[in-house]
């Protein structure tokens, strides 16, 4: 693989990597926004789903996308659901999901993180230019 593309995928990564959760008011909840829900209490968590209503055990977040906010109730497509004691197996559920919030519940938006974008862009492209100026170049004609 080329050089150029190895560079570009490493640019990706690390610039795909620079968002971080903030808590989220009411307002900050608009259509569209990446949202994580993480459960106060270890009580099962009941949702309505697609294909009806549905109760999980042992979830400790709920992540997805908004799709509307109707006072205490979200509904999210693209929903994951992470276990309480923080294994590596998360459930995905399909379709839209309406979720209604407890009021010990932490809501958090997803929201890119500037300093760390550009941290994730200067160090490699300050390494880059670095190397470029360290390299010598035969300046005779032939």
């Amino acid at each position: 693989m080329p050089r150029r593309y190895v560079i570009a995928i490493m640019m990706i990564a690390l610039v795909s990597g620079c968002y971080r959760y903030v808590p989220a008011a009411s307002s900050d909840l608009a259509p569209g926004s990446r949202v994580r829900i993480d459960l106060a209490t270890s009580q099962p968590l009941s949702v309505v789903a697609d294909s009806g209503p549905a109760t999980y055990r042992n979830v400790g977040a709920v992540r997805g996308h908004v799709v509307a906010h109707r006072g205490d109730s979200l509904v999210l497509r693209e929903i994951y659901l992470v276990p309480a004691d923080q294994s590596y197996g998360r459930r995905a559920l399909p379709g839209q999901v309406t979720y209604v919030a407890e009021a010990s519940d932490r809501v958090y938006r997803r929201r890119l993180d500037v300093g760390r974008t550009a941290l994730a862009i200067l160090v490699p492209v300050g390494l880059i230019a670095y190397f470029l100026s360290s390299l010598e170049f035969d300046t005779t004609t032939y």
